[in-house]
C-alpha cells in the first residue's frame, strides 16, 4: 500500500459512513457541493517514530516494510435538522460528526480497515466550527481529526517502486531510473584466513 492507496480507502470509508454527503478532499479547485458534505485535508505522510524497516528477502529481492501514517482533518457540513417555520434548525454536526468515532470502533469498519491494510482512529476532540454570521441559511460545522496508519512495502535499490508494480513516473515523481535499481544480498560467504 502507498500514500495515495491509503488516502482512497479512507475517502471510501467516509463514504460508507456518511451515504448521503458527497465527500471531497480539501485544497482541490473544484466547487463545494450541495450540503451536506464533507471535507477531508490530507496532512504529510511519515514514517512512524520509532519504527524501523522489516527487511525480507522475497524471490531474490530485498522488500523493505515500513510503518508509514499521516493525520487527516475531516469537516462536516450540515445544514441540521429543521425546527419549524421561521426557528433556527438544530445544529447536528458535531453529533453527527461524533458518529464517525463511534463507528470506527465496530466490527464493520474492523472488517473494512483489515481488507484494506489500515488503522484509522480519531486524534483528539470532535469540535464544531462556530460561524461569524447570523441567519438561518447558513451551514454547520464540526471538526476531527483522524490518525491513519499503513505498512508500505518496496522492493527496490531506491526505495521507490512496490513489490509486484510497474513503476511510472509522473511529471513531478522520483526518476524511473532509480526505481530499476536492485540491491543484491548475499547468501554465503567464504572468509579465508591468512596467518
Amino acid at each position: 500500500m502507498n500514500t495515495l492507496e491509503a488516502q482512497k480507502a479512507v475517502i471510501e470509508l467516509l463514504s460508507l459512513v456518511y451515504s448521503k454527503a458527497a465527500v471531497v478532499v480539501g485544497g482541490q479547485n473544484a466547487p463545494m457541493p450541495s450540503v451536506p458534505y464533507v471535507v477531508v485535508s490530507f496532512g504529510a505522510t511519515t514514517k512512524a517514530p520509532g519504527q524501523s524497516a522489516f527487511l525480507n528477502v522475497v524471490d531474490g529481492k530485498e522488500v523493505h516494510t515500513f510503518l508509514m501514517q499521516f493525520t487527516c482533518t475531516v469537516e462536516l457540513v450540515t445544514l441540521g435538522t429543521p425546527q419549524g417555520d421561521g426557528m433556527q434548525p438544530l445544529n447536528t454536526a458535531v453529533a453527527d460528526l461524533m458518529q464517525l468515532g463511534l463507528f470506527l470502533n465496530s466490527e464493520y469498519a474492523g472488517d473494512f480497515m483489515y481488507d484494506n491494510d489500515i488503522d484509522v482512529s480519531t486524534s483528539g476532540d470532535c469540535l464544531p466550527i462556530v460561524n461569524l454570521r447570523n441567519g438561518v441559511s447558513v451551514p454547520f460545522r464540526a471538526q476531527q481529526m483522524l490518525t491513519v496508519s499503513f505498512y508500505q512495502t518496496l522492493e527496490d535499490m531506491a526505495l521507490i517502486r512496490s513489490p509486484g508494480a510497474p513503476y511510472t513516473q509522473t511529471d513531478s515523481g522520483a526518476d524511473a531510473g532509480l526505481a530499476q535499481e536492485e540491491a543484491g544480498y548475499f547468501t554465503g560467504a567464504k572468509i579465508e584466513y591468512k596467518e
